[in-house]
Parts: structure tokens; C-alpha cells; sequence
């Protein structure tokens, strides 16, 4: 991946854009800042049409915060390799001067290590995902810390990961898309779908609320009305995004017939919004 080749060319009105301050409160209040606020963009509209952009009001260390609303800037997860390189310039360059040298220095070597990569278009899947966790989990958990061979080792196994996820994908795609000579009948024991509707069912994630997937597989930042998330789903269980303590999953299916009768009130709040009131099936957006 030849960079002289393939980088946009930056004038000298891309470079004096300022990075928000707005920017630098989503960090104060410990959530993950994404990539995608750092692209030409997005800086843009921050700095030129300050009125447009929407503020959010989030739980957090037991307090009301007003954040910066990033639903309304595109998925990081969605992100080009040369937007993404971009980014990380100006990412770099804001860590500098309002964290600190030894942080930019640490975030310059995570961004060599991955645009080194020989295949770097190729696996760029991989390394964008590897990239989101690495600073999702260093937003919620400012001890987390990794080895040299934990690091790459969590990087490897990703991009074997998305290697057999896309091998799947294709393999499915050519299997639908295959000619069969013989007309297929229906079973003759199958319910009249007709009557049935036939619809099925889709799970509700009691983290974003949004359909389609479980809580335990959610990568949304994001609330359908653009709420940042509350938790995350750590190995099964629920966590806090600001401080990584526990919440009592039992307690977001409670009902009043069926309460949770562990001793531990202060994991008794909700998924969605922190309340102590319900849990999050009993949410008025679940």
C-alpha cells in the first residue's frame, strides 16, 4: 500500500482546521471518540455550522453529561483506508497536544504496526475492527493494558476471523446463486404460511434496542434516537462503559413476580437509560 501513491492531497485550509471542543468533552467523559470526527468533514461542520450539530444528554459517574451526539456523523465501522488514514493524522496530532507525548506515541506505534501491514487493503476489514476495540477498550478502561504478544496475538486471530467469515459469506452466495434443474415442492406437512404471517421473530438488544441481534454480539456506540450506549457486553456479562462495573443482567428481565433476589442494589439499574426504577425489558423503548 504505497501512501505517496494513494493519500489525498491536504491544502492548507485542511490543516487549519481546529479540533472541537467538543471533541475534547466526549473524551473528558470517558467515552470512545471515533475516527470519523477527525475527518475533514466532520471537523468542517464543527467548526463552520456549529448550530447544525445535535448534543446528547448522557448518565454518567452519577451525573447528567451533554455530549457530542456521534449518530449523527457516519459509522466508524464504515470507514475508506485513506479516510481512516486521515483521520488518524489529525487523531495523533489532537492526542499531542491534549494528552500527552507519551500517549501519541504509544497510539503512533498501534497506527504504524497496522499500516505496515503488506496486505493493508486486503485485511483492512480486520484492521479497522482491531483498531475500534483496542480504543474502545482504552476509553472505558484507562488501566487496560496489553503485552506485546496479547496485542498481536488479539490482532491475528481477528484477521483469521474475518478471513473465514468473508470465506463463508462467499461460499454461501455461490451455493444460493447455483443452478437446480428440479423444481422444488413445498412439504406437504408445513403450516398454511398465510395464516401464520409468516414472520419470525427477531431478537431486541437490550443495549442499543435495536432488532436483529443480541446483546452479547452488540458493536453499536449508539441508540436508535442517538443516545450513546450505556454498557457493554463483556464475556456474557454487563459493564458499565464509564467505569467497568458490574450490572446485574437478571435484574434487566425482572418483573414483579420475578425479582432478582441477589443482594446487590447498587447493580440494579437499567441497561439503557441507568435507571434504578426497571430494567431494560421493561424499558419504554424495549
Amino acid at each position: 500500500f504505497d501512501l505517496d501513491e494513494h493519500s489525498p492531497v491536504i491544502t492548507p485550509d485542511d490543516t487549519a482546521l481546529p479540533i472541537s471542543n467538543l471533541i475534547d468533552d466526549l473524551a473528558d467523559a470517558g467515552y470512545h471518540v471515533p475516527l470519523t470526527l477527525f475527518t475533514y468533514k466532520a471537523l468542517s461542520r464543527l467548526q463552520n455550522k456549529p448550530h447544525s450539530v445535535k448534543i446528547t444528554k448522557l448518565h454518567h459517574k452519577g451525573q447528567n453529561v451533554y455530549v457530542l451526539d456521534i449518530s449523527q456523523f457516519p459509522k466508524e465501522s464504515d470507514m475508506h483506508p485513506l479516510d481512516w488514514y486521515s483521520a488518524w493524522e489529525r487523531y495523533l496530532e489532537w492526542i499531542g497536544e491534549c494528552l500527552s507525548s507519551v500517549l501519541r506515541c504509544m497510539w503512533s506505534c498501534h497506527f504504524h504496526f497496522l499500516t505496515q501491514k503488506d496486505d493493508f487493503l486486503d485485511s483492512f476489514t480486520a484492521i479497522l475492527k482491531f483498531d475500534i476495540e483496542v480504543h474502545r477498550k482504552c476509553a472505558s478502561d484507562p488501566k487496560f493494558t496489553l503485552t506485546i504478544d496479547q496485542y498481536k496475538s488479539h490482532f491475528i486471530q481477528l484477521l483469521i476471523k474475518v478471513s473465514n467469515s468473508s470465506f463463508s459469506s462467499e461460499k454461501s452466495s455461490f451455493q444460493a446463486q447455483r443452478y437446480s434443474p428440479y423444481e422444488h415442492k413445498p412439504r406437504q406437512d408445513a403450516a398454511d404460511d398465510s395464516f401464520r404471517g409468516n414472520q419470525q421473530s427477531q431478537p431486541t438488544c437490550l443495549i442499543c434496542t435495536c432488532p436483529g441481534h443480541k446483546y452479547s454480539l452488540c458493536s453499536e456506540e449508539t441508540m436508535p434516537k442517538g443516545q450513546q450506549t450505556f454498557v457493554k457486553s463483556r464475556e456474557g456479562k454487563f459493564m458499565c462503559l464509564d467505569n467497568n462495573s458490574p450490572i446485574c443482567f437478571p435484574f434487566q428481565l425482572t418483573t414483579a413476580k420475578k425479582p432478582c433476589r441477589d443482594n446487590h442494589p447498587d447493580q440494579h439499574i437499567c441497561a439503557i437509560c441507568s435507571s434504578c426504577d426497571h430494567g431494560a425489558s421493561n424499558h419504554k423503548s424495549a
